[in-house]
């Protein structure tokens, strides 16, 4: 049950980052990462409104409705993009590790703010709330990851340190595949050299105005 609600989650930040590239016209290999930052910056301030949940389902049912109005073969050209394949990959191999060695906890984790901030998503569903008499630092301390949990544990059956630690593992996976995008960003602008020059000498209609009246005044100055 653990390692499929790991694929719910995954897959529900993929198909958020799906949309996003899609309408900031963004290289497909770029989803990991902008999926990732979409979801936990709504999980945050869900949290911060003590809605962790129903931020979580919201997002969990939001993807679900996009891919139902999204086409097969629009969806699959990005699924094999290098940095989707690159991100499913890395989150497969330590899918598999974690499920292996059960890693857990060292020795006071738990008990501090790094292990109590997710169970306390996982059993309250909300952020853990400090009393007056606790640090100041823990009361501000911003709870990202404890969010982007949320929507891990939401379909998930019982607590495991080992899918927090998958959880904290996935923002270094997102940034690193989106290195693999690179080459298709260049790839664009070698495409359209003459789109990104004109670009660069037109600053608005003005500057294009501009720049054609000094085009027909160096014509007449010629003939």
């Amino acid at each position: 049950m653990s390692i499929l609600a790991q694929i719910i989650g995954l897959a529900c930040l993929l198909f958020w980052g799906f949309w996003l590239c899609c309408k900031l016209r963004l290289p497909a290999g770029f989803a990991p990462l902008c999926g990732l930052c979409f979801c936990m910056v709504v999980l945050q301030l869900a949290g911060n409104c003590n809605q962790l949940w129903l931020g979580a389902q919201l997002l969990l049912v939001g993807a679900v409705l996009t891919l139902a109005q999204r086409r097969r073969h629009e969806i699959l050209p990005q699924l094999l993009s290098p940095g989707v394949l690159a991100f499913c990959s890395a989150a497969g191999v330590l899918m598999a590790v974690f499920a292996i060695r059960q890693p857990e906890f060292q020795t006071w984790d738990e008990f501090s703010h790094w292990g109590i901030y997710f169970k306390s998503v996982f059993y309250q569903h909300r952020f853990a709330v400090w009393d007056t008499t606790r640090s100041l630092a823990h009361q501000a301390y911003p709870q990202g990851l404890p969010g982007l949990y949320a929507l891990f544990a939401l379909p998930a059956a019982q607590y495991r340190e080992a899918d927090v630690l998958f959880v904290t593992a996935l923002p270094l996976a997102a940034a690193a595949s989106a290195l693999f995008a690179l080459p298709q960003v260049t790839a664009r602008q070698i495409e359209q050299p003459g789109v990104r020059q004109t670009e660069r000498r037109c600053h608005g209609q003005s500057g294009c105005i501009r720049e054609e009246s000094a085009r027909k005044e160096t014509k007449a100055k010629a003939k």
